[in-house]
């Protein structure tokens, strides 16, 4: 259910994009990996990449966010010692939750070994005798780290080069990244709320959004966009007020 990343040079490489638990609960493995384009520190066929859902290891030091790419190496038959105090991608299995994955850090204590949140806020985990450590982390990369400034205006011939990508750019997903380009009236709703259905949303999923009025053979680049799954609208950086004018 995981593949290596396939490095095409020391800086940006594939990887495999694939539900990662970093919620409270456990997350299962719910995709096929994909390739994705990401830019890497290091190298190695033993490397993957996945998404972090959840707000349960936003905390710390080196804080991960809902929708934070991270960069994994495998370690399958490693010790719980091997990977001690490391932020790692951990199978899971108790009676609550049954089989599933989780992202914590694997800490050891007077009663033995834990499953900790970096948050606070979120709930830590006792090990068992079905926890497994799949891989630890490697690097965090932030999907705003790839993009341009928002506000930037950028013209078709340096899209794709803005965000690091190949291209051609357009709406939907490219080299793993999921982009909105609102060119229509409607879309948004209000200046930092953006009605855009995507059938195929991957967990913990963010959108690059890119807009322009009709006319204008400029794009504004709005920002990275998250789900709001109570109001099934992308929450984006909001509009100026010319621009929201221009497309509400």
């Amino acid at each position: 259910f995981l593949r290596t990343i396939r490095v095409k040079n020391p800086r940006i490489s594939r990887g495999v994009y694939t539900a990662a638990g970093a919620a409270s609960d456990p997350v299962e493995l719910a995709h096929e990996g994909s390739p994705v384009r990401l830019p890497i520190e290091t190298t190695g066929e033993d490397l993957f990449a996945i998404r972090a859902t959840g707000d349960s290891m936003d905390g710390g030091k080196a804080p991960i966010r809902d929708g934070d790419w991270l960069i994994m190496r495998f370690a399958r038959g490693a010790t719980a010692d091997a990977v001690a105090g490391k932020v790692a991608l951990i199978e899971t299995q108790d009676d609550a939750f049954g089989h599933g994955y989780r992202v914590k850090r694997l800490v050891r204590d007077d009663s033995g070994w834990t499953l900790r949140s970096d948050n606070p806020a979120r709930g830590s985990f006792a090990a068992n005798e079905h926890t497994r450590p799949i891989a630890t982390l490697v690097q965090v990369v932030r999907p705003e780290e790839l993009a341009p400034q928002p506000g930037e205006r950028i013209g078709d011939d340096r899209l794709a080069t803005a965000f690091g990508l190949d291209g051609p750019l357009q709406s939907g997903r490219v080299e793993g990244h999921l982009f909105l380009m609102i060119e229509r009236r409607g879309s948004f709703v209000a200046p930092d709320r953006i009605h855009w259905p995507v059938s195929d949303r991957r967990p913990g999923e963010t959108a690059y959004v890119l807009a322009r009025a009709s006319g204008d053979d400029m794009w504004l680049y709005v920002g990275v966009a998250q789900y709001l799954e109570d109001k099934g609208l992308w929450a984006s950086p909001p509009l100026n007020d010319a621009s929201w004018q221009a497309l509400s």
